[in-house]
């Protein structure tokens, strides 16, 4: 890449077209999870000092048009400020965001490459600033070498704040280390600037917040531009007692984005409370990824008879959508476990932040790695059943064109990601958008279009969340956790070490009926494309040696005569009405009593069990629809059987986890559905821990099932789940509960 030479990822963006980023031939650019991303330094400097130039990019350009590629701008398509972008009209209804919609992972995947492309044509900018030709080199290879990394919420990590472990610890034994990853936490980085390269200096890190433009920033932009509203965004609305609403500014910080913000804090994230909630959802998060994407779920087909696999026939709207269908049974959706992860990060002590409240969320720095996560775990399910897919038909929402017509599911434009410089937009149906190899994930198999690369996807999956469905400890895999000793960005020390500095990919196959693993390394020094880059075979060898020990009871080639043993799962299967307390609010969960005093530490009490995060737009957010979908329903799944296991009786302390000391011996329905009708409850609060009232009206529906699980073997990695079967007498009379 010559230094002053523009690329085509620049030259769409001067005509406001979003385009992908397009490896060289001969090199291969991965998304990777954030942890595994800083590994390279040279890469981590430039996405750093490329956000911070995006945040402080002026609103308008030098002849005072809008800057539409500022991150305040590419921010404000999700939500406020209501503002037409690049000049190209919103849905009349709701805006740009497609939320409650079979075309939400769709709408968000051009999204994804917006930002990216955002970020690369800053870092190029960047890279070609410096004067100094070595490095100047070194900066344009390593823009080739970028793409937008990932959050996996489900990666244990090596930097998690120490309080909110030994809490955990102190009451649930030898743990792994879940928690927040660091560089999204610290406060300041240190990076290389174009006029100081040979030295890191420190700066403020743009992972870890931003802060919003003021209201003269905003003025001298030019008049077409809309600063955000507080009040009028509906954030700091709360409940009184007598269901009446109030604002209160003081429950939202307007000047910059916070997590998990408490009123001990001041409004500022408190990671240690953070850190404890993720300690204890990680497993139920894990669980519901492993439901989601897990292809061997079977039931009966109601023409036939005969056992289907339902995921393989599922339509493709349960799995991408929170919205209710007309099953039985509530479902677990990609959305859905979006919605999750938007409540976690949001949901505070006192105060709420910005994750929680769709409004505001993308200027939240983690909403894109949490985003780019979601486009994953889609391209994973693409992998997996590339015959599913955005069929044409009418969308969930009453979405019309600008006619007033009814827009047609999959046919509709994804305004406002131009395709084309004359103004035409992505459909979902079009193979840019449809394409999951192009995304870039370092997931083994997913670009391999055959039954060897989905049965490699299928491995993938298993060693990385099956072990959460029974509360198990992951499998010690050469991705886990990361080590940041070597990352400048974190010490502040320059890195010389030609040593191996990431595993850019991590895949299992499966060779006459055992696992091998094949790492791919990246060595800076080396600057060698990563396909091209071996490993030593002893190295391989301990690797699989220590996958082995690791992988679930069956995983490997059983006798003709075995059969893996069956177990018994348990879900519950929750529906309520999305706009029912005006925004965000969670359904959280509990075996044995609730201190209701301390609503606003639920998610991290040692008794719940999970919760349902509903991610939902507030009064006066500039939402229409919302408000003319009052009565739409959400839907959810929250996973039992992890948690279930603790109060078995030959698990060390369950006697201690409920005041009557009780247990269950097993997991069979004999034992669970009493233990359950005794002890399994619920309670709703908002998103900064306020209990809500008027639950009766909210539609709440609450259901347990149960279903039989065949754990993985060789034959099936994703073992094999059977029908549910509802049992309405363990939330039959209480408030929610369905009755049958």
């Amino acid at each position: 890449m010559a230094a002053s030479q523009k690329t085509a990822s620049q030259q769409a963006q001067d005509a406001n077209v979003v385009t992908a980023i397009i490896s060289k031939p001969g090199k291969n650019a991965y998304r990777l999870e954030i942890d595994e991303f800083i590994q390279d330094n040279a890469v981590t400097n430039l996405f750093l000092l490329a956000l911070d130039a995006m945040y402080k990019n002026s609103l308008s350009n030098k002849d005072g048009s809008p800057n539409w590629w500022s991150y305040y701008s590419l921010s404000g398509i999700h939500g406020l400020p209501r503002e037409n972008w690049a000049g190209i009209k919103q849905d009349r209804n709701s805006g740009y965001c497609h939320h409650g919609m079979d075309t939400f992972p769709t709408w968000h995947r051009p999204y994804m490459y917006q930002f990216e492309q955002a970020v690369y044509n800053n870092m190029v900018a960047i890279a070609q600033s410096y004067a100094d030709q070595t490095w100047q080199k070194t900066y344009l290879d390593a823009c080739d070498r970028f793409r937008l990394p990932y959050w996996d919420v489900c990666m244990p990590r090596n930097n998690t704040s120490d309080g909110a472990t030994a809490k955990v610890k102190a009451a649930k034994g030898n743990i792994w280390r879940w928690g927040f990853p660091k560089v999204l936490k610290t406060k300041n980085v240190f990076v290389r600037f174009p006029n100081s390269p040979d030295q890191l200096t420190s700066m403020a890190n743009p992972l870890y917040q931003f802060s919003f433009p003021s209201s003269t920033e905003v003025k001298t932009a030019g008049d077409s531009r809309s600063q955000i509203s507080w009040q009028d965004a509906g954030l700091g609305w709360v409940q009184l007692q007598d269901g009446r609403w109030k604002f209160d500014a003081s429950r939202f910080r307007t000047d910059y984005t916070a997590r998990t913000p408490t009123v001990a804090s001041k409004g500022e994230s408190d990671y240690v409370f953070l850190e404890e909630a993720i300690q204890l959802q990680t497993q139920v998060m894990a669980t519901n990824i492993w439901h989601l994407l897990n292809p061997a779920e079977i039931g009966l087909n109601q023409m036939t008879g005969r056992s289907v696999k339902i995921n393989q026939a599922k339509p493709w709207t349960v799995f991408a959508s929170h919205a209710a269908t007309s099953d039985e049974l509530a479902a677990q959706s990609l959305e859905s476990w979006h919605d999750n992860i938007h409540n976690l990060v949001g949901s505070g002590k006192g105060k709420a932040g910005a994750m929680s409240d769709p409004s505001v969320a993308a200027f939240e720095p983690v909403f894109w790695l949490h985003h780019n996560n979601i486009d994953r775990l889609f391209a994973i399910f693409q992998a997996l059943y590339p015959e599913k897919y955005v069929t044409p038909g009418q969308a969930k929402r009453d979405t019309t064109d600008e006619n007033g017509n009814p827009m047609v599911l999959g046919a509709d434009q994804l305004y406002p990601f131009r395709e084309t410089a004359d103004g035409a937009c992505y459909t979902s149906i079009e193979a840019a958008v449809r394409d999951w190899k192009g995304t870039g994930f370092a997931v083994p198999g997913v670009a391999d279009l055959n039954q060897a690369g989905r049965d490699q996807v299928a491995v993938y999956l298993r060693d990385t969340y099956y072990w959460a469905t029974d509360a198990a400890e992951p499998p010690k895999t050469l991705i886990w956790p990361k080590d940041l000793s070597h990352v400048e960005a974190l010490t502040g020390k320059s890195e010389t070490s030609a040593k191996p500095v990431a595993v850019s990919i991590k895949a299992m196959s499966m060779e006459a009926g055992k696992p091998t693993l094949v790492a791919r390394w990246l060595s800076a020094a080396q600057k060698q494309a990563v396909h091209d880059v071996t490993i030593d075979a002893s190295i391989s060898i301990a690797s699989v040696q220590r996958v082995m020990k690791a992988l679930p009871s069956g995983a490997s080639q059983p006798a003709a005569h075995e059969a893996p043993a069956k177990m018994r799962t348990w879900n519950i299967n929750l529906r309520v009405k999305k706009y029912a307390f005006n925004g965000s609010f969670n359904v959280h969960f509990f075996i044995g009593p609730v201190d209701e005093d301390k609503s606003e530490r639920f998610i991290t009490r040692m008794n719940e069990v999970g919760f349902s995060g509903i991610f939902a737009s507030k009064p006066g957010s500039g939402c229409t629809n919302c408000t003319k979908n009052k009565d739409m329903v959400y839907e959810d799944t929250v996973p039992l059987t992890g948690k279930l296991t603790e109060y078995l009786a030959s698990s060390p302390g369950a006697g201690t986890f409920l005041p009557d000391g009780r247990t269950i011996q097993s997991l069979e329905v004999d034992q669970v559905v009493p233990f359950l009708k005794a002890n399994l409850t619920w309670r709703v609060v908002d998103t900064s821990g306020a209990m809500l009232h008027g639950v009766e009206q909210s539609g709440l529906e609450i259901k347990v099932t149960d279903r039989l699980f065949t754990p993985p073997s060789a034959a099936e990695p994703l073992g094999t789940y059977e029908a549910s079967e509802v049992h309405s007498e363990i939330t039959a009379g209480k408030v929610g509960g369905f009755g049958g």
